[in-house]
């Protein structure tokens, strides 16, 4: 009788964790979406970063010689 009891206890036991594995594994399953979205959007900006990096090169070398306020309203205006 006692080692039927410990039957019960661990398949009890093991209910629960199945139970759980299946909580997680369904919490998980909307992340996929999530990560799969977030790839997306940086390959993309990833393919963009090199012009991005040669438009604020160019910004910043034609913008240099002008005092700052006139840089400031220029960057307001653009971006």
């Amino acid at each position: 009788m006692e080692q039927m009891e410990e039957y019960k206890k661990t398949l009890a036991s093991l209910s629960l964790q199945i139970d759980r594995g299946e909580q997680l594994v369904s919490g998980l399953g909307g992340e996929k979406v999530r990560w799969s979205a977030s790839q997306l959007h940086l390959e993309d900006m990833y393919e963009k970063l090199v012009g991005d990096c040669l438009m604020a090169a160019a910004f910043t070398s034609f913008l240099g010689p002008y005092p700052n306020d006139y840089r400031m309203d220029i960057n307001s205006e653009i971006f």
